[in-house]
């Protein structure tokens, strides 16, 4: 788990793959995995998030408002299930999960200047379906630190 403090610390070298739990997320954690496996690097899958799109923490009770920490760990939760899914249960690589809080094109650029390789899909969960890059992409590409891998699709 990341520290709230500095929710970065901790990465270094690496594959970061960026997952919003779409379908193409998925074939981009798939992708970032066997970077990883084959570079003898750790995977570090982040999620970035905001209330709006967080699912409600188990055990919070109806009309009162978890503390934000609540949040941030209900969506590490349902990321480290999918990667579970996507990965199964002996991957094979060294795997970090995190969510972090904020925007994607924020964090996803800030966690870049870490790692040695980036991978994120060409379009995810945004409203502009068909486009060729998605605006987070988009953005990564334009604002990295390191390579970047988007895979279409």
């Amino acid at each position: 788990m990341s520290d709230p403090q500095d929710p970065y610390a901790g990465l270094s070298s690496g594959v970061l793959v960026g997952h919003d739990r779409s379908a193409s997320a998925d074939r981009a954690l798939a992708f970032g995995a066997e970077e990883a496996r084959l570079r003898g690097w750790p995977l570090h899958v982040v999620r970035a998030w905001t209330l709006t799109h967080a699912p409600r923490p188990a055990g919070a009770e109806p009309g009162i408002v978890p503390p934000l920490e609540e949040y941030g760990e209900a969506v590490r939760q349902e990321l480290l299930a999918d990667v579970a899914r996507v990965l199964g249960a002996e991957p094979g690589v060294e795997v970090d999960c995190r969510a972090i809080h904020g925007s994607a094109h924020h964090v996803l650029v800030e966690a870049s200047a870490r790692v040695g390789l980036l991978v994120v899909s060409s379009r995810g969960h945004g409203r502009v379906v068909g486009a060729l890059l998605g605006s987070t992409s988009t953005h990564v590409v334009q604002h990295a630190d390191c390579p970047v891998v988007v895979l279409r699709g």
